[in-house]
């Protein structure tokens, strides 16, 4: 606004103008972004307080440049320095306000993401390891009431082979190799 007063040359005082303009209709659809996207009540109330002071803001905008473009750049001056400064310093003050709390939210929201993949890394290795125990378990199991069975029908068959004849096998079970024993012994 300051360029706007000081300028003499209408054409750059034109230009500036339309540089204000183009800002103003960036920061309304930067405005209307956050609305959309920003977390919480309490910053959609900020978004909006944000937008409506800014959109207030436009009527000293325009006392101002209608003073500068009339010759009256002294009353432009003034309001500038005065009333278009306080207003500019209450003005950043809620961007600033805005800007924290969008900060803020979003340090939340990535702490909360930490969290989720902390757990979700805590319950897959929890998970991994109750898997690997049942499994050694489940193995353990059938090591435990099979290989006593194979290490007697062994031993047995060996017997057999050696001394010729057939020997009893005594084994109980419902697995394979109590299988193979009644099948040798019936042979």
């Amino acid at each position: 606004m300051k360029d706007i007063v000081l300028l003499s040359d209408e054409t750059k005082r034109k230009e500036v103008i339309q540089e204000v303009d183009s800002l103003e209709a960036s920061v309304f659809k930067l405005l209307d972004l956050i609305e959309k996207q920003i977390l919480g009540e309490e910053g959609l109330i900020l978004a909006n307080e944000t937008e409506i002071y800014f959109e207030n803001w436009k009527p000293i905008r325009d006392r101002v440049i209608n003073l500068a473009v009339n010759g009256e750049v002294e009353r432009a001056a003034s309001i500038t320095q005065g009333e278009g400064a306080e207003y500019v310093k209450n003005l950043e003050h809620h961007f600033t306000m805005l800007n924290r709390y969008s900060r803020n939210k979003a340090d939340a929201f990535i702490m909360e993401a930490e969290n989720a993949k902390r757990l979700a890394r805590t319950k897959t290795m929890l998970t991994f390891a109750i898997t690997l125990i049942v499994t050694i378990g489940f193995i353990a199991l059938v090591i435990r009431t099979i290989v006593p069975d194979l290490d007697y029908v062994s031993l047995a068959i060996g017997d057999m082979v050696r001394g010729g004849e057939l020997k009893e096998v005594q084994v109980s079970g419902t697995n394979e190799i109590t299988e193979m024993a009644h099948g040798l012994i019936n042979s």
